[in-house]
Parts: C-alpha cells; structure tokens; sequence
C-alpha cells in the first residue's frame, strides 16, 4: 500500500480545495463538475466498503452507485481505467473471473485490528465519550460493511 503518511491534506481538505478551484472554473465556465472530480474517491469509498475477498462488484454496479448516489455519470471503460488508476496509486484491485466483479483486496487494516482499536478507544477512561463516538465512527468507515471471515 502506499505511503499515506506523506500526504499532510485530509480527504475533507482536498474535497474542500476541489470545491473552491470548481467555483472559480464555472466562473469562467469551464471545468468538471465536482463530483466528477471527486469520482475516484467515491469509487474508492464504495469498494473499500462493499468489497472483500469474498465479496466483488461488477462495473455495472459501480456505475449504477455513481450515477444514483453522486449523480456522476460514467462508463464502463471508464470505471476500468479508474480501476487500474486505484491500483497505481496502491490500493490493490482485483479482478475475479468467476464472478466478473472487482475488489479491493489489502486494507490498511483488518477487520479484526479495527475491532480491537475500537475496543481500546471506547474502553479508554481518558477520552470523553463523544471523541469515543467520533474516532469509532472513523475506524468503522475503514472496514468492509461484511463480516469478517473466519
């Protein structure tokens, strides 16, 4: 995976830089729409979240999500291209065969560290239970929605 401690921006930084320098382009008008430029992070979110080994999305349920939820349309060819893009960047995508779907397969974490760090911050006597609730609710985002597989 890549070296994400580099990267001093959050997602919420660079969302909101990409929102700033899209009022300026339309503007002149010119320029994406933002959602379009936020395209890879949305594709990146759904797969972390809807994928594991057992468990792919095939492109045409990718493109159903980004047209319905971020009302980005897209293509397959497309949506193959970012595939490859994510896999450049150091997220490693797959493609299975046998179910003709994508996945993400190496996380940041596994599912059962995840649950142990959230264990260990809602167990803290030092963190007040809102700060519990808010790194709990960022740990979460980092799991499949699928249970792990013993």
């Amino acid at each position: 995976m890549a070296d994400q401690e580099k990267w001093e921006l959050s997602r919420e930084e660079i969302e909101a830089r990409i929102r700033e320098q899209n009022q300026k382009h339309k503007k002149k008008g010119k320029g994406r729409s933002q959602n379009q430029r936020l395209k890879l992070f949305y594709l990146l979110d759904y797969l972390l979240e809807e994928t594991d080994e057992t468990h792919t999305k095939k492109v045409a349920e990718i493109i159903e999500h980004l047209e319905n939820y971020h009302k980005i349309p897209v293509e397959q060819k497309t949506v193959c291209s970012d595939l490859r893009l994510l896999g450049e960047y150091g997220y490693e995508t797959q493609y299975d065969g046998r179910t003709r779907g994508w996945r993400i397969i190496e996380r940041e974490f596994e599912t059962q560290e995840l649950q142990l760090l959230i264990d260990c911050v809602q167990s803290s006597r030092f963190i007040t239970q809102k700060k519990a609730k808010e790194l709990t609710d960022k740990l979460k985002k980092k799991a499949s929605r699928f249970p792990a597989s013993a």
